[in-house]
């Protein structure tokens, strides 16, 4: 929802799925898929040319489920973890917006995502869309 020009609220349902290949001092292997819900407020800076920049943070809730099996060799035994919680999240937003429309516009975006009191949860994103604000 765009309240100006200047600034826009959204709202995002986000799926990452995340392979773990290995550590310092194990070989571990398996997963972390998180889904989320995030509520973003977007701040977008306005400019003479065709697109338009935006910088944007949010905040909501992210469900995760990871499993990881490998062998420690500093301690020489085989392990195995499965695990699902839940955790509040937030996450940081830049990109750039190309309008096709006056209500649609293609976008570029880059995102950091990062779960609360987990330090194994965060995610690097880049990443294409089509918006349609209203």
């Amino acid at each position: 929802y765009t309240f100006s020009n200047a600034i826009s609220l959204e709202g995002e349902v986000g799926y990452r799925s995340n392979d773990i290949s290995k550590y310092a001092d194990s070989r571990k292997s398996g997963y972390v898929h998180t889904l989320s819900f995030m509520a973003h407020v977007l701040y977008h800076f306005q400019t003479d040319y065709y697109f338009t920049p935006y910088l944007g943070a949010g905040f909501g809730s992210a469900f995760k489920h990871s499993k990881i099996k490998g062998f420690n060799y500093r301690i020489e035994e085989f392990f195995s973890y499965k695990n699902k919680d839940h955790r509040l999240a937030w996450d940081l937003i830049a990109g750039i917006a190309f309008p096709i429309t006056e209500n649609i516009d293609i976008d570029i975006q880059y995102r950091y995502f990062y779960a609360f009191h987990d330090n194994k949860s965060h995610n690097n994103s880049v990443g294409a869309g089509l918006k349609y604000s209203f």
